[in-house]
C-alpha cells in the first residue's frame, strides 16, 4: 500500500455523521410523528412510542427490551410497525445496525400498500443503518428502491445514494446523483463537501480544492472540510499544510467524531513524516 492511501481510507462513522442518521437512532420531533404509524386508534400507541423513544438515548438496551415487549406481532399491525422501528433504532444505538437495518427492511414491505411516503423513509433509513454496518451495496439497493417509490425525501436520498456510491467506488454513479441533488437542491456545503472527496480519489485536485473552498469561504470553521483540506494538502505533497489543518480540528473539535478523526489522520503522519511532526506539532 502507498503510504498516502493510508490518508485516504473512508471511515465509515464519518460517513454516518454525514447521512444524518439521528433519523434512524431518535429524536424527539421522529418519536412524536413517526412516518410509518397508523394514526387511529392513537392514544395509547403515542403513549408507547414517546416512552420507547425516549428512552433511547439515556438507555437503548431498556428501549429494546421495552419494544420487545411492547409487541410482539408482525409488522401488519401499527403497533408491530412502531414496537419494530422502536427496536431497529435500539439495536443501531447499541452497535448493531445491520440488525436494525434487516427489521426496517421487513417494516418498508409492511408499510408498501400503506403510504408511498412512509415506505420511501422507512428505505432511507434502512440504507442509513446498512452504511453504518458498512455495507454500501446493500445501502445503494435501499437508496435505489426509495427513489423509485417516490416521495418528498428524494432529494436528499439522491446525496444518500451517492455516499454509498462514493464508499463503493462507484465515482462516476456518485457524480451523477450529485448532479441531480444540484439540480434540485442547489450546490449546498453537503454536496460539495462529498464531490470534494470524489474529486480527490478521481486525482482531480484542482476541482476538489475549488469545493473545499467555497465551503471554507462561508464558514468561520468547519472541521470536516478542514480535514479534507488536509488530505488535499498532502496528496499535493503539502505535508505541513495537512498537519496545520489537522491540528486546528483537534483543536477546535476535541471530542467530537472529526476531532478523533484529525487525532488518528495526525498520528499516521507522524508515522509517514516524522520530521513535519518535530517541526509542527506533537
Amino acid at each position: 500500500m502507498k503510504p498516502g492511501r493510508r490518508f485516504d481510507h473512508t471511515c465509515m462513522a464519518l460517513v454516518c455523521c454525514f447521512l444524518g442518521l439521528s433519523s434512524i437512532t431518535g429524536g424527539v420531533a421522529e418519536a412524536k410523528s413517526p412516518p410509518v404509524i397508523d394514526a387511529a386508534p392513537a392514544t395509547v400507541r403515542e403513549a408507547q412510542i414517546a416512552a420507547c423513544w425516549g428512552m433511547l438515548d439515556r438507555d437503548p438496551t431498556a428501549a429494546l427490551r421495552f419494544a420487545r415487549r411492547w409487541d410482539r406481532r408482525t409488522t401488519d399491525s401499527a403497533d408491530g410497525i412502531a414496537s419494530h422501528r422502536c427496536a431497529a433504532a435500539a439495536l443501531a444505538k447499541l452497535g448493531n445496525p445491520a440488525a436494525a437495518a434487516e427489521i426496517l427492511d421487513e417494516i418498508a414491505v409492511a408499510v408498501r400498500h400503506r403510504s408511498h411516503a412512509a415506505e420511501q423513509a422507512v428505505l432511507r433509513d434502512a440504507g442509513r443503518a446498512w452504511m453504518m454496518a458498512g455495507r454500501p451495496r446493500r445501502a445503494y439497493h435501499a437508496f435505489r428502491k426509495a427513489i423509485d417509490v417516490g416521495g418528498p425525501l428524494t432529494g436528499t436520498i439522491y446525496l444518500d445514494r451517492a455516499i454509498a456510491r462514493d464508499v463503493d467506488a462507484d465515482y462516476a454513479g456518485a457524480l451523477r446523483d450529485l448532479r441531480e441533488v444540484v439540480r434540485r437542491r442547489g450546490p449546498t456545503r453537503e454536496v460539495l463537501l462529498v464531490r470534494a472527496d470524489i474529486y480527490r480519489r478521481l486525482g482531480w485536485l484542482k476541482l476538489a480544492r475549488q469545493d473545499i473552498a467555497t465551503v471554507l469561504a462561508s464558514r468561520s470553521f468547519d472541521a470536516q472540510a478542514l480535514v479534507e483540506r488536509g488530505r488535499l494538502r498532502l496528496a499535493s505533497g503539502n505535508a505541513a499544510g495537512a498537519l496545520a489543518d489537522w491540528m486546528t480540528v483537534r483543536r477546535m473539535a476535541d471530542g467530537t467524531t472529526f476531532g478523533a478523526q484529525a487525532t488518528r489522520l495526525i498520528a499516521l503522519l507522524r508515522h509517514e513524516y516524522p520530521t513535519v511532526i518535530n517541526k509542527g506539532g506533537k
